[in-house]
């Protein structure tokens, strides 16, 4: 089955590739792709990356601990002030071992003090388990304004 990337899909999808090819080879002053300036953007989980990540379900070494709290400040200084996980518990449980002072990576971004909505997804390129997303992501009732930030490992 194949699928035909809208024009604006496949702009997302490769500059998210680059994003990460970046931080891959350790530029981290970059961690945001832009989608709607100052609105809406895309990044990589924290440690996505780095060269201590092994792949989904292989947890991060302990002493990468440390990287979570720098990768928070970073996306907070773009403005970040909410964020939409897409991460299902195959990427979650790389965070596992880690001491965030919270039992998952999602309870540690709320005591950081982000809004966040969580709405696991698998990727049908990698699991054909996979999923989609169907329904709203978050209630069109909330009169908030959201700044959301989709984190999804290769979604964008």
């Amino acid at each position: 089955m194949s699928r035909r990337w809208s024009s604006s899909e496949l702009k997302i999808r490769q500059a998210m590739k680059r994003l990460g090819k970046s931080i891959a080879g350790g530029d981290q002053s970059q961690l945001l792709h832009w989608i709607i300036t100052g609105a809406l953007a895309c990044a990589h989980r924290p440690l996505r990356y780095h060269s201590c990540y092994d792949g989904s379900r292989v947890r991060l070494p302990t002493e990468t601990a440390g990287l979570a709290p720098e990768w928070v400040t970073k996306v907070r200084a773009e403005g970040i002030e909410s964020i939409l996980s897409l991460m299902h518990d195959g990427d979650l449980g790389c965070y596992a071992g880690l001491d965030l002072g919270a039992p998952d990576l999602i309870e540690y971004f709320r005591t950081e003090g982000f809004s966040v909505a969580h709405h696991p997804y698998e990727d049908p390129a990698i699991s054909s388990r996979a999923r989609r997303i169907s329904g709203p992501l978050y209630s069109a009732s909330d009169s908030r304004r959201w700044k959301v930030m989709t984190r999804c490992p290769s979604l964008c």
